[in-house]
């Protein structure tokens, strides 16, 4: 039984070294899906100065001459930007958040870099950025200008494929133009004329062909930051590997809403009963988490959904882990998760009078309840603030959020799905690769929970496959 387990292994290893050039191959061309997957500060965080060619992110490079002068490098910054929605965007100066792209491109005036012209010396300073798809490109970038131009070009052909101004208000707010690139390819985002310096928080990808949803790449966190603001496109076949969802409440904000309601992926409206009202969307001011999440409303349109209070014959004393309710909930937010998740609502209490409630997290099938955690808000020099815990959800299936006691309303302004991984720190890693080898080989066997999370491409089987998959994300360094 022994040398029948070796020869397993041995076989899984030399399978796995003879891919290897395949797996290389495959995460070349699939540098736009994977760099969706990456973070600056994350990907190369040793890293202090970025030269030309230099690896900033999975699909993102320095672009520079050979000049030490203009090679960009990592900083610690603060900044407010608003993208045209109603909820503005807050970065903290917390350690080397930004990548700044230094003053460049002096041959190139702001007037000549319109929309297919070819700039006759090229661009010497910017991020070269590898896309799948035609897609919207937004960069949050500080500028030390009131204005400058934002632009992109084409590595291939030189010809200019977008520009757009952004802006710093008179209340030092960054605006964040959309740049429509028209293929994929590689572009490189720069700013004409040596207008300014730009520190670059994020750079976020809208696939704009239909085919996928939007995703993020993010430069404030430390683990993985897929982003998914759902929208009513279809999720591409590579959506199976994102480790992290975010369901923004205004993507689907806009009226009644109600059950069955789809907000993002894996997440919709739960009405028990028929006579039950619907969800609203409101606009309204939120601050979670002392500033880990900052929403604005403008008033004119919405910007979060509001569950009404319901639950009155479900208690908060019953609400302790383990305890099998009599009935599911009147009323809640239904959230499919393929393996265990931790699940944050970004949601603050709506009823004035309530300073705290419990958010609690039910299994959908067999009525467990799976976590209930505290929620409170307090007032400090006139601003509310208000803390919302994370609720684990363990396995893979169907869970209800929701709120006993009619306690209170909830005005639901995002909802953050974060996947684990083989060995529970969620981000993927060799050690990932090798548990999961064992596993299929035989010699080290996973627990149900853990071979869910190590499903990578979602397909309900732990294979070698998986194993590559791993390799392939933990080589990028996602």
């Amino acid at each position: 039984m022994e040398k029948t387990l070796k020869r397993i292994i041995f076989a899984a290893i030399f399978a796995l070294s003879a891919l290897m050039p395949c797996m290389c191959a495959a995460a070349e061309t699939s540098k736009t899906v994977m760099s969706q997957l990456d973070t600056v500060k994350n990907a190369e965080k040793d890293k202090k100065t970025f030269y030309n060619g230099d690896v900033i992110c999975t699909g993102m490079t320095a672009h520079t001459t050979a000049s030490k002068d203009d090679a960009l490098s990592v900083k610690s910054k603060k900044g407010t930007f608003n993208s045209g929605t109603d909820s503005e965007r807050v970065f903290k100066a917390e350690g080397n958040n930004t990548v700044q792209i230094p003053k460049g491109n002096k041959s190139i005036s702001a007037e000549s870099a319109v929309v297919g012209s070819i700039p006759e010396k090229g661009v010497d300073t910017g991020i070269k950025i590898s896309v799948s798809s035609p897609c919207e490109l937004r960069v949050y970038g500080l500028i030390s200008t009131d204005t400058a131009l934002f632009a992109a070009v084409s590595a291939n052909d030189g010809r200019i494929a977008a520009a757009a101004a952004a802006q710093k208000t008179a209340n030092n707010m960054y605006t964040v133009p959309v740049l429509t690139l028209p293929a994929a390819g590689e572009y490189i985002f720069f700013v004409p004329a040596s207008q300014t310096t730009v520190d670059v928080f994020e750079i976020d990808i809208t696939p704009t062909d239909g085919t996928t949803v939007q995703t993020t790449v993010v430069t404030e966190t430390t683990t993985e930051t897929t982003t998914i603001h759902t929208t009513t496109q279809a999720a591409p076949q590579d959506s199976a590997m994102a480790d992290r969802i975010v369901v923004i409440a205004a993507d689907a904000a806009g009226g009644s809403l109600g059950a069955d309601a789809v907000l993002g992926q894996g997440v919709s409206i739960w009405l028990s009963g028929s006579s039950l009202s619907a969800f609203e969307g409101k606009s309204n001011h939120a601050d979670f988490n002392d500033g880990e999440r900052v929403f604005r409303g403008t008033g004119t349109s919405s910007n979060c959904i509001q569950m009404a209070k319901a639950n009155k014959k479900l208690t908060e004393a019953n609400s302790s882990v383990g305890t099998v309710l009599s009935a599911l909930p009147e009323r809640g937010i239904k959230i499919t998760v393929p393996c265990m998740a931790d699940i944050t609502v970004y949601g603050s209490l709506g009823t004035s009078t309530c300073q705290k409630a419990m958010y609690v997290l039910v299994g959908a099938s067999d009525k467990k309840i799976a976590a209930a955690k505290q929620a409170t808000k307090t007032d400090i020099n006139n601003t509310t603030k208000n803390y919302v815990p994370t609720l684990t959800a363990p396995r893979a299936g169907e869970y209800i959020f929701y709120v006993p006691e009619e306690k209170t309303s909830v005005n639901i302004f995002e909802i953050d799905i974060q996947y684990y991984d083989a060995d529970g720190d969620k981000v993927w890693t060799q050690n990932d690769a090798r548990m999961v080898l064992k596993d299929v080989s035989g010699i080290a066997p996973l627990t149900a929970p853990q071979r869910e999370c190590a499903d990578i491409n979602r397909d309900g089987v732990n294979d070698l496959a998986d194993v590559i998959g791993i390799k392939k994300r933990s080589l990028l360094g996602v």
